[in-house]
């Protein structure tokens, strides 16, 4: 169960009396409003759930508010770490309970993406809200300063954009932008609350249209739609050639735009169509007339149950996924996608050397790739002072709004690097004016120096800077890089991280547990409480466990005549048991949940939602 003064213990050590965050208000119950409500709960913080009064309310005046939590309660992936945790969100409606704002601390406006009824709410808002009351929209891309338009000026100086990422819960990625008027300290405040309390990624952004991720994703997508659908690409074909092989989620592109909602696509399309007029690649964001058609039938993607893929059930109960013909929006059965490139690249595990691979090959998906990679590329390198204070704000923004391997400068990277690939790649094309300066001015690349001591280029300075971490942010591999690895064996590593801590880090294929863990936390168990005060098991990988290393607990369960699983679990829960704690993240039991094995007996497991 969440501990319910979590964001109390945060406010009474880190914040200043100016700022503090007990309880808050989401006002709009939709997807995102009552993802954003839950996740409150699940850090402890209570908040109010609004809405608007429907006309046919009847005697319920919060039904909007209360389906909206009802929602919540049954998304999957889950949006409450438990159910319980909903006891934390009232709900109530825009009419009668807007008074009860003047108790909280922070408001956040989540309601539909029109700049006329955002900008009503806040008049009203004004009213009744404290002068200290933090004010956010988790608007996806209309500017601060349109919002705040004719707001008073403590209004202004409290208010910024939190630009949540849905899932809320499982989504890494924060944009936060400020308004001219927004309190530095505000936005001081802001970040380490987002980064400790809600376990989030911060991105600072400037105050353009869409800010970063979906400025630069959205262009992304929409190129590679009209590319697919100039040069006659399947659906299936794209989606294959620019998902894991190029270092991007299975979902790839089609499958992403069903996931979050046509009708989301096309509102963040036309927004940046209207507001980025001077925009040089505006007409990207011109809509094919194909999505148009398929938002007026209603096939919006997986919240209408078929967009560009549909599933079907077959007579004998099985589902088959259907995907969409561009020409003649009809369905029909997937085909196995093939391309010789493809076939190279699956079996080699580094992502750079599997992106290269399907660059550098002569079959259409080398084709495809290299153009929607130039592409994105070159936009992001011009676009970039414009939008983002550094090229590292915009790669984290990519990897963690998208789940990419790496980022848009990372990727320059690995180019610039290779320089035959990267002349096929951007063949016909001239290299970005930012691309030519650091490689004369720069050392040719964006980024420089190994893991744990990495540095960026300051296209203001031309000069190169430490990657910033947030204050109380720990790296391992900064740790790592600077020897403070006490113990390490070809699985784990016990590395000290300061203040009396150690960490133990798994380091196996996907952190699977296998007897050079089980030999680290015996070690740890038994003489680690000699030396620390406190050891936490945590790594820096993408999941944080896959569970038993099943392939060497069955050679051992043969050999010693183990239980299939008593054995393993009954080697680990001992030596875990005397460890102080556990900081798994989202998605850490992968496919199954034995990976709670390593936690299952600690004394205290402490979930970090980031």
């Amino acid at each position: 169960m969440p501990d319910q003064n979590a964001g109390t213990r945060f406010i009474a050590s880190t914040s200043s009396a100016q700022y503090q965050i007990r309880k808050a208000a989401v006002l709009g119950a939709g997807v995102m409003g009552a993802a954003i409500a839950a996740h409150l709960a699940n850090i402890g913080i209570p908040s109010l759930l609004l809405d608007i009064v429907p006309p046919n309310a009847g005697r319920d005046r919060n039904v909007v508010a209360r389906t909206g939590l009802e929602k919540a309660l049954k998304a999957r992936p889950a949006a409450f770490y438990s159910p319980k945790a909903a006891k934390l969100v009232t709900v109530g409606n825009i009419e009668d309970d807007l008074g009860k704002l003047g108790e909280v601390d922070w408001v956040i406006e989540a309601v539909v993406e029109r700049l006329d009824i955002k900008q009503s709410l806040y008049t009203k808002l004004e009213q009744v809200i404290r002068p200290d009351t933090i004010i956010t929209s988790n608007t996806s891309g209309l500017p601060a300063h349109m919002l705040t338009e004719g707001r008073s000026d403590s209004f202004r100086r409290n208010f910024l954009i939190t630009h949540f990422f849905n899932p809320v819960r499982y989504m890494r990625l924060l944009e936060l932008v400020p308004d001219v008027d927004t309190d530095p300290a505000l936005m001081q405040f802001m970040q380490q609350f987002s980064t400790e309390v809600l376990g989030k990624g911060v991105v600072f952004c400037k105050d353009t249209p869409n800010f970063i991720a979906n400025r630069i994703g959205i262009y992304g997508f929409l190129s590679t739609i009209h590319r697919a659908i100039n040069e006659g690409y399947s659906v299936g074909e794209v989606d294959t050639i620019l998902g894991p092989s190029m270092g991007r989620p299975k979902s790839a592109v089609f499958r992403t735009a069903d996931l979050s909602g046509l009708d989301t696509l096309a509102h963040v399309a036309d927004n940046l169509y209207e507001n980025a007029p001077d925009d040089a690649e505006r007409e990207t964001f011109r809509l094919p007339e194909v999505i148009r058609e398929m938002i007026r039938r209603g096939w919006l993607g997986e919240k209408s149950g078929q967009g560009f893929y549909k599933r079907v059930k077959n007579p004998g109960g099985e589902s088959t996924i259907l995907e969409l013909n561009l020409k003649t929006l009809e369905y029909e059965p997937q085909q196995k996608v093939r391309f010789p490139s493809l076939g190279a690249a699956r079996n080699i595990e580094d992502p750079v050397q599997r992106m290269l691979t399907i660059l550098n090959a002569d079959d259409r998906a080398g084709q495809l790739a290299r153009e929607t990679t130039a592409d994105s590329l070159i936009y992001a390198a011009v676009l970039a002072p414009e939008i983002a204070d550094s090229i590292v704000s915009v790669d984290e923004a990519m990897r963690w709004g998208f789940n990419f391997d790496m980022g848009s400068f990372e990727v320059w990277d690995a180019l610039l690097q290779y320089p035959e690939t990267l002349q096929k790649v951007m063949a016909g094309r001239e290299l970005p004016e930012l691309v030519q300066r650091v490689q004369t001015a720069g050392q040719g690349t964006f980024y420089t120096g190994a893991a744990g001591q990495r540095q960026y280029f300051d296209f203001h300075t031309n000069t190169y800077k430490p990657i910033p971490r947030p204050e109380g942010a720990i790296s391992l591999a900064a740790a790592k890089a600077s020897n403070k690895v006490i113990r390490e064996n070809g699985s784990a590593s016990l590395v000290d991280i300061g203040d009396g801590v150690a960490c133990l880090e798994f380091h196996t294929k996907m952190n699977s547990i296998d007897e050079g863990i089980i030999e680290m936390l015996r070690y740890v168990a038994e003489e680690g409480q000699h030396h620390f005060r406190a050891v936490v098991i945590n790594n820096e990988a993408a999941d944080f466990s896959a569970g038993r290393e099943i392939g060497r607990m069955e050679a051992n369960r043969e050999c010693y005549q183990w239980p299939a699983t008593g054995a393993p679990v009954a080697q680990i829960q001992p030596h875990s048991y005397r460890c102080s704690a556990c900081w798994p993240r989202p998605g850490w039991w992968l496919r199954n949940h034995h990976a709670c094995q390593s936690c299952a007996r600690l004394r205290r497991v402490v979930y970090r939602p980031g």
